[in-house]
């Protein structure tokens, strides 16, 4: 075998070997994505349950029923303290 051969059949070599690397490293990254894919679709469905389990927990009808639970009275009249003066309260002076 002449050097030229040997160099060519060392270039195709690199070039398999290359070949080779890029193949596996693509299908190790579609693999990945793949899996990551499927934990989104995953995730998505919990978050939806988890919004209509919130709204539902925000819904006027359960908050007055939470409010019995708890024991809460409705509020019927609002006041509020009334400062002596108008000045605004400084503190560390």
């Amino acid at each position: 075998m002449s050097a030229w051969h040997a160099g060519f059949a060392g270039f195709i070599v690199v070039l398999l070997a290359l070949y080779l690397y890029f193949t596996q490293s693509i299908a190790k990254d579609r693999f990945l994505l793949t899996s990551i894919e499927a934990r989104i679709v995953k995730l998505q469905g919990e978050n939806a349950a988890l919004e209509v389990t919130s709204l539902e927990g925000q819904s006027l009808s359960n908050l007055k029923v939470e409010s019995k639970e708890f024991k809460l009275e409705e509020v019927r009249d609002i006041s509020y303290i009334q400062p002596k003066s108008q000045a605004p309260l400084v503190l560390g002076n």
